[in-house]
């Protein structure tokens, strides 16, 4: 698991470092493939805020629709997360 997280935080990296980065602040898939990056490192509230982001960009119900329900999943398992946290 901790290498897969390894991967995921490169492959952010690399995502943030494409030249022309500065265009792809308007693409809402932009957001959702970091959103995506961070869903799998486990950074659930993180995740939330990038498909947040992604949301505020998407151009159609569809993609709003996809947005959404990635965002509403990552605020399921941050809120499970956090209330375990004390639990153990």
């Amino acid at each position: 698991m901790r290498s897969g997280a390894c991967t995921a935080r490169r492959a952010g990296w690399q995502i943030a470092d494409i030249p022309g980065n500065d265009r792809l602040q308007a693409y809402p898939f932009y957001f959702a493939a970091l959103g995506d990056l961070e869903f799998r490192q486990g950074s659930f509230a993180a995740a939330k805020g990038r498909f947040q982001t992604a949301l505020n960009l998407a151009r159609n119900p569809s993609e709003r629709r996809f947005f959404e329900t990635r965002m509403e999943v990552c605020g399921r398992l941050a809120t499970s997360e956090t209330s375990g946290a004390g639990d153990g």
